[in-house]
């Protein structure tokens, strides 16, 4: 790629350093979006100020439950940005016998196992994201 910003300055004349420059710019985007797609996948505390024993009850809360709960990504392909503080609302709205949908935003939903499917013997662990066409 900077290959081809040396090859443009030398057909439009531009300084070698504006190149450069803009080069720069373009890497530094993608490597961001790369990153911040990266830490979705292992989401931070929220941001509030918190000790750091909250943060650290919340993580533990947000381990435990991992695998008993789903976020479904309805009609699109875009991984949502978690909040970890949402296990406090999972971990109340989880019922004895049936499952439980949680509104996240527009187009995500929680999935919540019933307590009696946790307690099954032949439980498995959800995969955090799911992707459903309606």
């Amino acid at each position: 790629m900077y290959v081809f910003f040396l090859f443009l300055s030398m057909e439009k004349k531009l300084p070698k350093f504006f190149i450069f420059k803009t080069f720069l710019l373009i890497f530094v985007g993608i490597f961001v979006e790369v990153k911040s797609g990266f830490a979705q996948l292992n989401p931070p505390v929220s941001s509030q100020n918190w000790s750091e024993e909250q943060k650290k009850i919340v993580r533990d809360k947000w381990n435990a439950a991992q695998g008993t709960f789903q976020f479904q990504i309805v009609n699109s392909r875009v991984r949502p940005q978690i909040d970890v503080a949402i296990i406090e609302q999972i971990l109340e709205k989880r019922q004895l016998s049936e499952l439980f949908y949680l509104p996240y935003t527009e187009n995500v939903r929680i999935l919540i196992l019933p307590q009696s499917e946790l307690n099954s013997p032949d439980f498995k662990p959800l995969e955090l994201f799911k992707y459903v066409q309606n």
